[in-house]
Order: structure tokens, then C-alpha cells, then sequence
């Protein structure tokens, strides 16, 4: 699941709670696309 709590990484938290929900689309950075 996208959804990861604080604990796990407070700044990922910030990112979804602004944007509510990632669309699938576009998933985030850390999806390993970009590494």
C-alpha cells in the first residue's frame, strides 16, 4: 500500500496528505523507477 505512516517517513506523510491520495498514474519517486 502507498500509505505509510509517520513513523516510517514523516516526509513521504507530508507529500501524500497534500496531495490526499497519489494517483496511480503517477506513482511516487520512490516507486524504483527512478533508482
Amino acid at each position: 500500500m502507498l500509505i505509510i505512516t509517520a513513523e516510517e517517513c514523516p516526509q513521504r506523510v507530508m507529500v501524500t496528505g497534500a496531495r490526499g491520495q497519489l494517483p496511480a498514474a503517477r506513482p511516487p519517486p520512490d516507486s524504483g523507477e527512478h533508482r
